[in-house]
Formats: structure tokens, sequence, C-alpha cells
């Protein structure tokens, strides 16, 4: 991984923060993005010149635009874009959710993705060097799944995720970009 510019959705905890944290220690350079803009804690007093951060709203198309933007400024390119952020309402059954929070998971899970994968498609494709976009999916978005009907809109949006990647597998791979769909189940992490 030495020198690849890794750019990672939803980094400033959970899953993404540990996703950063284990680029760095391979030698990655990582570009942490999310609403917040800071870097994972345990990336805080990491090389700068290896480690950047900014702020990124993936229901926000323009802020998808300028995360891109900054993170080819910074680095120059973007060898792996991870798409890792997520909405979770938590335990509710469908009829319970309100229709921002309907909205809220749809756009933030499924749509999120979309958004950040057609501008790295489209600002950040690179001719001479294979590329990776990975997508953070879950079990949850695989049918017959256990416990889905506790959180049916995250699991329809995950189950999208998946099928999003399939679709525009064809034709990134065109461009020397290859999809790629991690499906994780329940984790605890640190």
């Amino acid at each position: 991984m030495k020198d690849k510019v890794v750019f990672i959705s939803g980094s400033a905890r959970g899953l993404g923060a540990s996703l950063a944290e284990s680029f760095y220690h391979d030698n990655a350079n990582v570009f942490c993005a999310s609403r917040s803009g800071e870097k994972p804690k345990s990336l805080e007093n990491t090389d700068p010149k290896r480690v950047s951060s900014g702020t990124l709203d993936i229901c926000d198309y323009p802020s998808c635009e300028q995360a891109i933007s900054q993170c080819l400024l910074i680095f120059g390119r973007i060898d792996i874009l991870i798409n890792n952020a997520s909405g979770f309402f938590g335990r509710k059954k469908i009829g319970d959710y309100s229709p921002v929070e309907l909205r809220s998971e749809i756009e933030t899970t499924l749509l999120g993705a979309i958004n950040l994968t057609n501008v790295f498609v489209e600002r950040a494709a690179l001719e001479d060097i294979n590329q990776h976009i990975i997508f953070i999916s879950s079990t949850s978005g695989l049918s017959r799944e256990g416990g889905n009907e506790l959180f049916p809109v995250y699991a329809a949006a995950k189950a999208g995720i998946i099928r999003f990647a399939e679709c525009i597998n064809a034709s990134t791979r065109e461009k020397g970009i290859y999809s790629h769909t991690l499906i994780p189940s329940n984790m605890a992490l640190r």
C-alpha cells in the first residue's frame, strides 16, 4: 500500500476510523472525510503529509465535489475510494419512521455513495493506473437476513449498495476502476 492514496467517507469514527488507521499503518496516504471534518482520534498526531481530513456531507453533491477536489489537491490522485458513510436510525419497524428519517436513511446510506462514486469517476479517474471503489454494505442488505424487520429502510439501502456496485462494474472497469463490495456483519468497534 506504500504511497497509495485512500479516500474514506464516514471516517471520523467506527469502521471508517478503523479502516483509516489500518491503511495509514500499511503506509498508505489517507484522506479522512466526514461531516465533522475531523480525523479519527487515533490519527490526530500523525504525519500531516500522509493523513489529511475534510468535511463531507455525502447527501450534498457539491460537498462531494469539494471533498474529492480537496483530496486531489493534497495528494494528486485517489487510488482507492471507500464508500463507508451510512445512516442508521436503529431498531424501528416500518410505520415507526418519520418522513425525515426515511429520507435521511436513504439519502445517507444509498444516494450518498452514488453521489460520491459519480464525482470520483468523473473527476478522479486516471488512465495510467488501476483504481478501486470499495462499497461497505452489510449482511442486512442480503435477502432473508434475520432481524431486518427491525431496520427495513437501512436493509433496503444496503441492498441497493450491493446492486449499484454490480451495475457500475462493467462501465467503470472500462476506465480501469474496479468496484468491490464488502459485506460485514454486526461488529464491535473500539
